[in-house]
């Protein structure tokens, strides 16, 4: 979430274009987490067994 902030700080980038790229981090962030979720409970619940 500290890019989310960085973003938001460079004054330069058109309002849309700073909503955009919030968005954008967001769903790369959702993505990945998405992604290593899935290996990552699978590995925990090895670990439990």
């Amino acid at each position: 979430m500290l890019m989310v902030f960085g973003v938001t700080s460079i004054p330069k980038l058109p309002l849309p274009l700073k909503f955009f790229l919030i968005y954008y981090l967001i769903y790369l962030n959702f993505l990945i987490f998405s992604y290593l979720e899935l290996p990552l409970k699978n590995h925990l619940t090895a670990i439990a067994e």
